[in-house]
């Protein structure tokens, strides 16, 4: 198997993967092997005569067709190493695009990965991280100190996982979106055969922040609980991007952006979210809502609607008092508690498990 998984710059994209990589060899139960093939590191291993930069992020301030050569070069390289792995799953680690002062670069030659491997990708996925945490990466490294604010990182991290989509649908792939915190057992699900279940856990962020944060807790443990059993989690506090709470002030950490580029990409940060949901709803098999309190949530029924839209098997999760039959519509079952969800959603999908 061959994915093919991009992610930008500072998006800690190839640690996730190799984490990913050793919970299947480390798996006893799973007998399959993966390996993970860091396209940077092999534009920076371009042999001496062939070479016309040190470092690959030089190549994008200059001229294009050098950087095609470097691509080249890289990817026979690539190809050589595929070709002579003995992995089961093969993970490719590149990028889509690059934002650099303003200038958006193509992270993929289109006429070599069609010459090279458009036949042989199974998986396309993107790895997105939070928008704070990838500006502190860049700005800790030399060659993209000063090069991007927040609000380009934010647009930069959009347009990553939309190339990537808009490949994998052209190639007719599945294409997978994953949080940089999400667990790293998800590929380990996704590659299996058949594919592990997946579920977008729903639950009213805002609302049990009014209520009593602790929740959030279990909500965290509920989804490592269906982790465990062999689900397959989209979470959506698993990118946690900087943002105004109720108050309308930012509560910034020693490496986050100045507070002037905090208001400048909250916008689009907000818009963000629920594009993003609603794509984890899209990929996932089914949306599982966790609902501990009787306050209501726009959010969780704007996603349940977009799950029936879809056609998406929605199951509540302590939902409060008696389910109206409005619900009805929009859920197949109601369970009580965690632990009746999971004994639930076992048995509806235990072929899979």
């Amino acid at each position: 198997m061959l994915i093919w998984c991009t992610g930008i710059s500072g998006s800690e994209r190839t640690e996730y993967l190799e984490s990913a990589a050793k919970a299947i060899n480390d798996d006893l139960l799973d007998p399959r092997t993966a390996e993970v093939f860091d396209v940077g590191q092999m534009l920076n291993a371009v042999p001496e005569h062939l070479r016309h930069s040190d470092n690959h992020t030089d190549l994008l301030d200059g001229n294009e067709d050098l950087l095609r050569l470097h691509r080249l070069s890289a990817l026979n390289e690539l190809e050589s190493q595929i070709n002579t792995s003995t992995a089961d799953i093969k993970i490719i680690s590149t990028h889509a695009a690059f934002l650099r002062g303003s200038r958006l670069v193509s992270g993929m030659d289109m006429n070599l990965l069609r010459q090279f491997f458009a036949d042989k990708i199974d998986l396309f996925l993107t790895i997105s991280h939070d928008a704070n945490i990838i500006w502190s990466n860049l700005e800790s490294r030399k060659e993209w100190q000063g090069q991007l604010r927040l609000a380009d990182v934010v647009v930069w991290r959009t347009f990553e996982s939309a190339t990537t989509r808009m490949l994998a649908e052209y190639l007719d792939v599945k294409f997978v979106e994953l949080a940089r915190r999400a667990d790293p057992r998800a590929i380990q699900g996704l590659t299996k055969s058949p594919t592990a279940p997946s579920l977008y856990l729903s639950y009213p962020i805002t609302s049990i922040l009014e209520e009593d944060p602790a929740l959030l807790d279990r909500a965290a443990e509920f989804a490592k609980k269906l982790t465990d059993i062999g689900f397959v989690v989209f979470d959506p506090l698993s990118i946690q991007d900087l943002n105004s709470p109720q108050t309308g002030e930012f509560i910034l950490l020693e490496n986050d952006p100045p507070i002037d580029q905090a208001k400048e990409a909250n916008r689009y940060i907000e818009s963000q979210i629920l594009s993003r949901d609603l794509q984890w709803v899209d990929q996932a098999d089914m949306v599982v809502v966790y609902y501990p309190t009787e306050l209501v949530s726009p959010g969780v029924f704007a996603e349940m609607s977009h799950a029936r839209d879809v056609r998406r098997p929605v199951y509540l999760c302590e939902f409060p008092g008696k389910v109206s039959p409005f619900l009805g519509m929009f859920h197949q079952a109601a369970f009580t508690t965690i632990e009746d969800t999971i004994d639930g959603l076992q048995k509806i999908y235990s072929e899979r498990l």
